[in-house]
């Protein structure tokens, strides 16, 4: 994760704020804001599922 969080802050913050910390879509949206203005549905849907692809490849050792 801290990799994550140094090259792709955003999809950093989906993740821990979505599956971490257990917060809604919504608040999820608003914490991992572009420039202070939330992510729209879409924007938010695309950048979780590349977040999670990119997760996956960097933790293939961790199970």
């Amino acid at each position: 994760m801290d990799d994550l969080k140094k090259y792709y802050p955003e999809w950093w913050a989906i993740l821990w704020f979505k599956y971490v910390l257990g917060k809604t879509e919504k608040e999820t949206m608003e914490k991992a804001a572009r420039d202070g203005v939330p992510l729209t549905p879409q924007e938010y849907r695309t950048s979780r599922r590349d977040a999670l692809r990119q997760f996956d490849k960097w933790a293939v050792d961790l199970c």
